[in-house]
This record gives C-alpha cells, structure tokens and sequence, in this order.
C-alpha cells in the first residue's frame, strides 16, 4: 500500500495534532487573487469619490423648546387651571402639524432664491446672493421656473426663462423697472462689481426662482423633524436639515420664535377671556346691590 506524500502547497499536520501553514500556498494565492482585490479596492474608491463629488453635503440645525405653564396664583391656592395639563402632546402635535410649518415659511417670506449652477451642483445663495429682484409676476406660471441672469457689467445684464415652450429674453439696467409679459420687476444692487471681480472666469451659470408657498412647503417640509426629548421636563427637540446652512439655521431659529407668539398668543386670550368675565361679574354684583337683592339671600 502507497503511503500518500502530502504536496508543497497543503497543510501538513505534525504528530502532536498542530497544523504547519504553508507560507507558500497563501503567496500562490494572493497573485492569483491580487487582479480582483484591486479592482474591489477601485470600485469602492471610485464609487466613494463619485457620491461625495455628486452630492452636495446636508446641514442640520436643531433647537430645543421647553414647554412650561407656571401659573403661580393658581399653585398658591392650590386650584387647578382647567386650561393647563401635564400633557403637552397638544403643542407637539402642533410644532409637527403641516399648517404651524407652513406659517413659519410664510413669515420668512422665502418667495425668491437665488443660485450658481455649476457643471455638477447647483448651490444656493441664501441672503448672501450679489443682487436682488422686486418683482410682482404678471403670469403664474412662471412660478417656480428658472430665470438665467447674466451681467455684461455692474449696471447691465440680460435674463432669459423658457416658458410654456418658448424662450424669452430681457435686458435690464440695474435699478431701473423693467416690464416684460409675464412680470415687472428689477435688479437691485448689493455686491455685483465685486463678484464680477472675483469670478472674471466664472464655470457656472446665476439664476433665480420666484417659489410658490406650495412649493416652498413640498421641498422644506420634508426635512423638518420634532422628537420628544423628556415628557417630564416637557422638552422638544426640533431640528432641520438642508444643503444651506444658513438657511437651515434661520428656519429653526424661525420655528421657536412662531412657536412662542402662537403661546403667547393663547395666554393673551386667557386673559382677555378672565377679563371679560371679570367685568361681567362686577356689572352682575353691582346691580344686584343697586337694586338691594341682596338682603333677601338665605342659605338653606
């Protein structure tokens, strides 16, 4: 009987039951692997360096409300307010609601944004943009379109928009009204000559857009998120997320300070409520002494 003879590339196991790596065989197959493992190591690469050169980076701002009702007179004479509860569900469901958004939005009055297009990324100017436009559209369907802006110089330029098919062009001088069919509008100036200075080869393409409040809404409202932090503490958490940081940042701040009006506006009618009722009770009493009803209560 033939004894078998264990190969080169094999482990070989010793008497006491250990097993001997063979250096040999790993290097045979690292080579014959080492195409694969750099092409795994490319791709990875590659498809890491293509997301972040074709995504633009997500900014998220966030702010914590905590929401109290102190009413110390009430505490005092150990009476509780039929308005206040520990549950503040009701204003968590507010800050949430659709609605209470939407008027954050409208009192930020975001109707014009203004961008740089680029071969890749478009990035948005958020109260930083090198003009402004006054307008009032004269047709609604230039809503949420494109308007190119090119400056010849600091005072001239030209916009263009495609509209229901065409293409339609306008020259303008900064400061001055101009009138097209679809808007009136003009270009005010805050930093044109300085931006034409610091791009004198600009790759990229301005342009702004008049939004609609649905619009405004449908883009914005997505990234906005509240999160009960501690029921106990009646703390909120709210946070919004956008490719503009400082514009993330203005709507969080934003939503505090609409929240707070909304509260304070509620204790405003508390108030105007016990003052009408006060009033009312001091006619009733003195009424009631004028006509000396008084006299003839009992207590049965």
């Amino acid at each position: 009987m033939e004894e078998e003879v264990p190969s080169a590339g094999r482990l070989m196991g010793n008497e006491d039951g250990r097993v001997d790596f063979d250096l040999g065989l790993l290097t045979v197959a690292i080579r014959k692997s080492l195409l694969w493992m750099l092409l795994v190591f490319a791709l990875a690469f590659g498809g890491a360096y293509t997301y972040l050169y074709f995504t633009q980076p997500v900014y998220e701002s966030s702010t914590i409300i905590q929401i109290i009702t102190d009413d110390k007179a009430n505490r005092l004479l150990d009476v509780e307010n039929i308005y206040e509860s520990q549950d503040i569900s009701k204003q968590i469901e507010l800050l949430r609601s659709e609605e209470f958004f939407k008027r954050v939005i409208e009192s930020l009055e975001l109707y014009d944004s203004y961008y740089n297009e680029g071969e890749v990324l478009t990035h948005e100017h958020f109260r930083n943009a090198p003009y402004e436009v006054k307008f009032r559209l004269l047709n609604a369907d230039l809503y949420d379109k494109r308007i190119y802006i090119d400056f010849e110089d600091a005072q001239h330029g030209t916009i263009t928009y495609a509209l229901n098919g065409s293409e339609f062009t306008s020259d303008f001088q900064v400061n001055d009204t101009v009138e097209t069919p679809h808007m009136v509008y003009m270009i005010e100036d805050r930093s044109i000559q300085s931006t034409l200075d610091q791009d004198p080869e600009e790759d990229y393409r301005s342009f702004f857009m008049i939004k609609s409040d649905f619009n405004n809404l449908r883009r914005l409202y997505p990234n906005y998120r509240v999160k009960l932090l501690n029921c106990s503490a009646k703390t909120a958490r709210v946070t919004v997320k956008n490719t503009n940081r400082l514009k993330a940042s203005t709507i969080a701040d934003r939503i505090t300070e609409e929240f707070i009006d909304s509260q304070l506006s509620e204790v405003y009618g508390r108030l105007k409520d016990s003052e009408v009722v006060s009033k009312n009770t001091r006619k009733t009493i003195a009424r009631l002494k004028a006509t000396r009803s008084l006299k003839a209560t009992w207590i049965a």
